[in-house]
């Protein structure tokens, strides 16, 4: 069957040198996907909902690196929301019936601020 997992942080990421203007936010993914795996969604999430841009990109490798230091998703974010940000992350098979898998192994957010 599909699996989806979710899995949350055991304390709120502290961010308190953040406290001017976000500039961009980069997130890097690795993960081990077979071929005919591709993104469906790659887009930042607060409370269960996604904001925002959808960064999907269908030729992303395995370890690949989405927005930058100029680049806010779409999303308004201010220092305040920062503790409750989250990535979510789909895949999708090319063609389909198949039973292909992938891993995700690690998600790194990077804040960009001046």
């Amino acid at each position: 069957g599909d699996d989806v997992n979710e899995y949350t942080l055991n304390t709120a990421w502290d961010f308190s040198p953040v406290t001017t203007v976000i500039d961009g936010i980069e997130v890097n993914v690795l993960s081990s996907k077979d071929a005919r795996i591709v993104d469906s969604i790659v887009q930042l999430a607060q409370n269960g909902s996604v904001i925002g841009s959808n960064k999907a990109n269908t030729n992303a490798g395995e370890n690949y690196t989405y927005g930058n230091s100029t680049n806010l998703w779409g999303a308004t974010l201010s220092y305040s929301d920062l503790s409750t940000l989250q990535v979510a992350l789909k895949y999708k098979p090319t063609s389909t019936p198949h039973r292909d898998t992938s891993y995700v192994y690690s998600v790194q957010l990077k804040i960009h601020y001046t």
